[in-house]
C-alpha cells in the first residue's frame, strides 16, 4: 500500500527532553525548590527569552555574551524564524521545512513581550521585568538553555508566566517525562489548557489563520496513549485515530500531526478520509502487510506519555491544517468540560464460568447496555481491565435500549457480539473491576465483583 504521508521523527530532539526513555515509577509531584532570579533583556519567541541573571553583577543589556537564555517549563508556542534563517530548535530537531513563522507564533513572542518588557514590540536589547526563575533540578535545561518556570514581578505579586501564555491559547502544554522530574504546575497547566481550548482562544480558533481547507469538517481524533501490556515492546500498540464524524470526505494532504513537542507527522500525499471513516497512526514500525487505513512512524519506542495521576502526566495530539490552524485535537487526561455519560452502562461481568478459565476464555464474559434514547456509537470509548484494553472501530452502533456483549477470547465480531481476542481468561476470580472510559480518561461505566472497587 502506497502510503500518503511522511514522518520526520525527531529522535535527537526526544533523547535530549527524555521523552523517549522509559517512564519512571509514579511519584508526587515535587516542588521548585531551585529558585534565582534575573532581569529580561531580550526576546527569542513565545517560549524563549534571554535574561540577565541578579548574581551575574557584570551582565548588562549591551553585552550579549553574559546573556542566559531561559526555556519556558512545560510550554510550546508554534515556531518563528529568527532573522531571516530557520529556528535554531527546528533545524537541531531536524524539521527542514520550519523555513517561515509559524501561524500564531508572532502572537505568542508578542504577549510574552508584553509581559516582561511592558510592549509588544522589542526590537534591541533593553532592560525588562524582574523575573523569577524556578525548578525542580537546578540542571534542567534543554538545547543549554535553562529549562525554568518563569515568574514575572507585577507590583508586589509574582505572576507565573506560563499559566498566562497557556489560558490565553498562546501555547500548548507540554508536560514533561517523569524521569526528567518537572511536574510540578502539570495539572494546572493541563486545566488552563483545556480551558482556553474549551474557550476557542488564540491557538484553538479553528480559522485564525484563514478559512479552509475543508473548514466544516469534523475530525476528531483518539488518542490511544497506553498500550496495552508493556508500551515498550507493544510500540505500535500506541497510537492516533483520525475521524469523520461529518457528512462530507476529507483529504489531509498537507496536514500535519503532531504531540505539543517536536515529533510531526505531515500528510504530503492525498489522505483521504470518507464520511464515518478514520484514519489510524501508529507510532511503530510497518507490519509485512499494511492495512489500509493504517499508517506507522517508524519509532522503536513509545513517545505518547501515559496519564498519571500522582504527577499530573499526560498529553495530547494535534491536527492542523496547511494554513497552521488547529483542527483537531485530543488533551489527556480530561480537566474541564469532559464528556458525559451519554447512557452507556456495564450490566453484567461473568467473571468466573465453568470450567478452565485460561482453556475457555469465551466463558468470561460482560454487557454494554445502551439505556438512552438515541443510538450510541461506541469508538469514543474503550474498556480497561487492569492492563488490558479494548477498543471499538467507528461505527460500532448500540440502538436504544441494545446491549453489546463483550467475550474475552478470540472470534469474529457482529454488531451486538464483540471479542477481546485474549487468549486466557483476563477476569480474575477472587476480584476486580472493568472499567469504559474515554480516550481522555472520563470514567463512564464500572463494573466490579468481589474484592475489586470501581
Amino acid at each position: 500500500m502506497r502510503r500518503s504521508w511522511c514522518l520526520v521523527l525527531v529522535l535527537a530532539w526526544a533523547v535530549a527532553a527524555g521523552v523517549l526513555a522509559p517512564a519512571a515509577p509514579a511519584r508526587a509531584a515535587a516542588a521548585e525548590t531551585v529558585w534565582e532570579t534575573a532581569r529580561a533583556v531580550y526576546p527569542s519567541d513565545g517560549d524563549t527569552v534571554w535574561v540577565c541573571l541578579s548574581a551575574d553583577r557584570r551582565c548588562t543589556p549591551s553585552d550579549r555574551s553574559r546573556w542566559t537564555s531561559v526555556r519556558l517549563m512545560s510550554v510550546q508556542a508554534m515556531e518563528l524564524v529568527h532573522d531571516g534563517a530557520q529556528s535554531p530548535d527546528a533545524a537541531a530537531a531536524g524539521i527542514a521545512w520550519v523555513t517561515r513563522d509559524q501561524c500564531h507564533a508572532p502572537q505568542a513572542k508578542a504577549r510574552l513581550n508584553e509581559l516582561l518588557f511592558g510592549t509588544a514590540a522589542v526590537t534591541k536589547p533593553v532592560l525588562g521585568q524582574e523575573v523569577r526563575l524556578k525548578s525542580v533540578r537546578r540542571a534542567s535545561s534543554s538545547y543549554g538553555r535553562l529549562r525554568r518556570t518563569l515568574e514575572v514581578k507585577q507590583g508586589s505579586s509574582w505572576v507565573d508566566v506560563q499559566q498566562v501564555l497557556l489560558r490565553e491559547g498562546h501555547a500548548l502544554w507540554m508536560p514533561l517525562p517523569a524521569s526528567l522530574g518537572e511536574s510540578t504546575h502539570n495539572a494546572g497547566y493541563r486545566l488552563a489548557s483545556q480551558q482556553a481550548a474549551a474557550a476557542g482562544k488564540n491557538l484553538w480558533d479553528t480559522d485564525s489563520c484563514g478559512a479552509g481547507p475543508f473548514q466544516t469538517a469534523r475530525l476528531v481524533l483518539d488518542v490511544n496513549s497506553d498500550a496495552e501490556g508493556d508500551d515498550t515492546t507493544n510500540v505500535n500498540g500506541e497510537w492516533v485515530r483520525v475521524r469523520n464524524t461529518g457528512t462530507t470526505a476529507v483529504d489531509l494532504k498537507a496536514w500535519s500531526l503532531r504531540t505539543a513537542s517536536w515529533d510531526v507527522y505531515r500528510f504530503t500525499a492525498t489522505t483521504r478520509i470518507a464520511p464515518g471513516g478514520s484514519i489510524t497512526v501508529h507510532s511503530g514500525s510497518a507490519p509485512a502487510r499494511v492495512a489500509a487505513g493504517h499508517y506507522y512512524v517508524g519509532s522503536a519506542q513509545p513517545f505518547y506519555q501515559n496519564a498519571d495521576a500522582a504527577t499530573g502526566l499526560g498529553g495530547g495530539s494535534y491536527l492542523f491544517d496547511p494554513q497552521g490552524d488547529l483542527r483537531s485535537w485530543q488533551i489527556y487526561p480530561c480537566a474541564t468540560s469532559c464528556q458525559k455519560n451519554p447512557g452507556l452502562t456495564i450490566t453484567t461481568v461473568l467473571h468466573d464460568p465453568p470450567g478452565d478459565d485460561a482453556t475457555n476464555p469465551n466463558g468470561e464474559r460482560l454487557t454494554i447496555r445502551n439505556s438512552s434514547h438515541a443510538t450510541i456509537d461506541l469508538a469514543p470509548y474503550l474498556l480497561v481491565e487492569g492492563g488490558s484494553r479494548l477498543t471499538f472501530p467507528p461505527g460500532a452502533l448500540l440502538e436504544e435500549g441494545e446491549a453489546v456483549e463483550v467475550r474475552v477470547g478470540r472470534g469474529t465480531d457482529t454488531r451486538l457480539l464483540r471479542y477481546w481476542g485474549k487468549s486466557a481468561g483476563i477476569l480474575a476470580n477472587g476480584g476486580g473491576a472493568v472499567r469504559l472510559t474515554t480516550y481522555d480518561g472520563v470514567p463512564i461505566s464500572c463494573k466490579a465483583w468481589k474484592s475489586g472497587t470501581c
